[in-house]
């Protein structure tokens, strides 16, 4: 509600007039939010007072006339309003934007010539002021004391009116490339929209579209007066970074700050994975490629699962490190190993393409790894859309401090017995005689024991 109050003091017009009056113009007028044309308003003067058009006579009063202003140019038709100028008692109203004047337009008070303009006031114009008198009524008739005049085209604002009109455009139309069995996936599926007929409104122009679609896609437009989206507006093709559920929203930024906010309907986004499962190494006799413990050859295998689509996501060679090194270039994989029969169907790089998800594979390293030590690996899984995270594996030295033969006749000491013997093949540190001895072949030391003169010797 707006309340605009004026105070008016007479001057004196005839020397019977001893005092001068004081009139309280008070106009009241509802506040708008509009987002068309609006009819209707009302104004209401609460006085009782005369006034007249630019009379200083006492005969017939003239009419006055209100124009609305909106501090650009006068709005309205050419005689909003019109009214004889009797004396007015309290509660007399005004039509403002009445059918019979036209109504006060929102494409007058908006338009390109205020495109930035949010809210802006209507003004009552009094193009010859407001004239009024004070009369006095002595032995049946009227006689007057004295009149007062505000200077022509005086204007009194009378209602704010906020523009609601915001921008418009066409549905939007959302498109998927890249679903698999009607489901959306990171880093393969993608999405684009098309935005059609974007309009602003009143004179506006249209200053930023953001698009969010979901999975992590943004687009954002900044324009200006000069330089509008085009008629149909295309957003993408891009490709969800992010999973979860997600509603594909658009919204359109006028030069007014006027938003019209699109929601599309709500969408989930699956993750894209590959990795890797049952990750393991051991060793293989560097000529058969068979199983052996002691084998200076390995054979890594690992279960490689992923999202498999015939020429569109498929597994590509993994990436395999040993130690620091990058020797992916240099082992050879296989479709099968056996410990007994060692590897075959050896994979060549077309065969990548058609492996399915859930398949284990084997790879040859063909690398001196010693049996004295301990050898690292790591394995990154990948397809032709993504990398899988790393997975670490170690192959263990293949030093036997004791070991004995099946049947229970050979024993090993340092080494694996090959037959139904003592074997020994490591150093050993002998005390004896309180003289240290080192690097003495343990076997030479036993053979030279005196057993039957009773004598003993402690082996440390």
């Amino acid at each position: 509600m707006a309340t605009i109050t004026r105070t008016f003091t007479e001057s004196t017009l005839y020397n019977e007039a001893t005092t001068k009056a004081t009139h309280v113009l008070t106009f009241v007028g509802t506040d708008v939010i509009a987002s068309t044309d609006v009819t209707g308003w009302t104004l209401t003067l609460y006085d009782k007072i005369n006034t007249k058009a630019n009379s200083r006579n006492r005969g017939t009063p003239n009419t006055y006339i209100i124009y609305y202003y909106n501090g650009n140019e006068y709005i309205g038709s050419a005689d909003p309003i019109g009214h004889n100028a009797l004396p007015y008692t309290a509660n007399t109203q005004f039509l403002i934007g009445s059918s019979s004047c036209g109504g006060v337009k929102t494409s007058k008070l908006f338009n390109e010539n205020n495109s930035t303009t949010r809210a802006t006031t209507v003004d009552a114009v009094f193009p010859h002021g407001i004239s009024y008198e004070t009369n006095t009524y002595t032995n049946g008739a009227y006689y007057s004391k004295g009149y007062g005049q505000t200077a022509d085209n005086y204007r009194l604002p009378l209602i704010m009116v906020t523009l609601d009109a915001p921008p418009t455009m066409n549905t939007p139309v959302i498109s998927y490339n890249r679903k698999y069995q009607n489901k959306l996936y990171t880093n393969f599926s993608e999405i684009s929209v098309q935005i059609s007929n974007i309009q602003a409104q009143y004179g506006g122009y249209i200053k930023e579209i953001n698009a969010d679609l979901g999975g992590g896609i943004l687009f954002k437009g900044i324009y200006t007066e000069e330089v509008q989206p085009p008629s149909n507006l295309i957003f993408g093709p891009a490709s969800f970074i992010k999973a979860g559920t997600f509603v594909p929203t658009i919204t359109i930024t006028d030069s007014r700050d006027q938003t019209y906010i699109w929601k599309g309907d709500s969408i989930e986004i699956l993750p894209y994975n590959i990795n890797v499962s049952n990750v393991d190494i051991k060793r293989i006799d560097a000529n058969t490629f068979k199983f052996s413990e002691d084998g200076i050859n390995a054979v890594l295998s690992a279960n490689f699962n992923f999202l498999y689509i015939s020429n569109q996501s498929y597994l590509e060679k993994p990436i395999v490190y040993y130690g620091n090194s990058d020797i992916t270039d240099n082992i050879t994989w296989y479709a099968n190993w056996t410990p007994t029969n060692g590897f075959s169907n050896e994979l060549s790089n077309n065969s990548w393409a058609t492996i399915d998800t859930n398949t284990t594979l084997y790879a040859k390293i063909s690398s001196t790894l010693s049996t004295n030590n301990t050898h690292s690996f790591s394995i990154s899984p990948r397809t032709n859309i993504t990398n899988g995270d790393e997975v670490q594996i170690s192959l263990p030295q293949a030093f036997y401090l004791l070991a004995g033969r099946p049947g229970g006749h050979g024993l090993g000491i340092g080494v694996k017995p090959p037959g139904d013997n003592l074997y020994i093949d490591m150093d050993i540190f002998l005390n004896t005689s309180n003289e240290r001895t080192t690097d003495v072949n343990l076997l030479s030391v036993i053979h030279s024991l005196n057993w039957d003169s009773g004598s003993s010797t402690v082996i440390e």
